[in-house]
């Protein structure tokens, strides 16, 4: 069955056993994992009640043992395998074999890009559950998914935006949703987006754009962060604006830090950061770059969005201060890496 399926099964509140999702659309893959989720878990405990594993890594008995495990606090758990194609042969017998009598109180989520139906396990989840293709949307679907993206993000595109947008994208979700992403940023929640500022932060200046900026400058590249700051000056692009998403991508890196020294698993974070899945492993990158030092460039930021309110400092001066403090803080510039081998 198509994804548009299969989320009308779940809005009816039915949600398979077994639950097979194969194709190359990593966006409807990742929206139908969380939809499966919230169906299955809501508010339950989830670190009893929810595991995941890694076909490459994980071995079929691991796998059926935790399929096998009772739920706690809620009716049923979930169990999802990513790359589900990688699984060895003799775990992909295994779990084959055993659904032939399903576990009732558990689902079990495969989750690959490619399925060969001529193996026994994808088979048996074809036959004993539900077989979902994530196949990549047609061009004439593209603007319907960005107006039911934009929504979520409390935004509405006018039929220009969502023609521009779509053009930038392609026929990516992921992108089209980082393109949404993006918007939801810098455009005020229940505004019409118009063609205007769909291309003034289109993906065209994604090479300019105040977060590759941001992201440079965490990541300890000086002289990239400086250039881009300039093109953005060039381009008619509001310091302050730099200075307000700086401010909320030091948040986040100050945030990540807190979550990974509370114990919280490294591909877990960026959900619960609210995270869009295609920007999940740059903004790890960064995170770990910046570490427990991003809390302390919140009090300069701030200082550097009132100085320049008041007409009291050059604005472009100030962004180009505050890029260069957080790049020579970064653990992963060249200038910070020779003074550690130096010491």
């Amino acid at each position: 069955m198509k994804a548009a399926e299969f989320n009308a099964l779940l809005d009816k509140g039915t949600v398979p056993g077994v639950v097979l999702l194969h194709g190359q659309e990593a966006y409807l893959r990742d929206r139908i994992l969380a939809r499966v989720r919230s169906a299955i878990l809501g508010n339950a405990l989830v670190e009893f009640n929810l595991e995941t594993f890694y076909g490459r890594e994980a071995q079929g008995e691991e796998i059926l043992q935790s399929w096998r495990t009772l739920p706690f606090g809620t009716p049923r758990r979930l169990v999802i395998v990513r790359d589900a194609e990688k699984i060895n042969a003799a775990g992909q017998e295994l779990l084959a074999e055993a659904m032939s009598t399903p576990e009732e109180s558990a689902c079990l989520v495969l989750a690959a890009e490619k399925a060969d139906f001529r193996k026994k396990l994808f088979a048996a989840a074809r036959s004993r559950g539900a077989e979902v293709s994530l196949m990549k949307p047609f061009e004439s679907e593209m603007p319907g998914y960005a107006r039911r993206m934009a929504q979520e993000r409390g935004l509405s595109l006018s039929e220009g935006a969502a023609q521009r947008i779509v053009e930038e994208a392609g026929e990516d979700l992921l992108t089209l949703a980082g393109e949404i992403e993006k918007l939801s940023l810098v455009v005020a929640q229940g505004r019409l987006v118009s063609e205007e500022d769909a291309a003034r932060w289109s993906g065209r200046r994604r090479a300019a754009s105040a977060f590759k900026v941001i992201g440079d400058a965490a990541s300890g590249r000086l002289p990239e962060a400086l250039a881009g700051a300039e093109r953005l000056a060039e381009e008619g692009e509001e310091p302050i604006k730099v200075l307000s998403l700086l401010a909320r991508q030091m948040r986040l890196y100050a945030l990540s830090d807190d979550l990974a020294r509370r114990g919280v698993p490294r591909q877990e974070i960026p959900r619960r950061l609210g995270m869009a899945p295609m920007f999940s492993q740059e903004f790890m990158s960064q995170a770990d770059c910046v570490g427990s030092r991003a809390a302390g460039f919140l009090r300069p930021v701030l200082d550097g969005d009132v100085a320049i309110k008041r007409g009291a400092r050059d604005p472009k001066r100030v962004v180009e201060h505050l890029l260069a403090r957080v790049a020579l803080a970064s653990r992963c510039g060249k200038r910070r890496g020779a003074r550690d081998r130096s010491n």
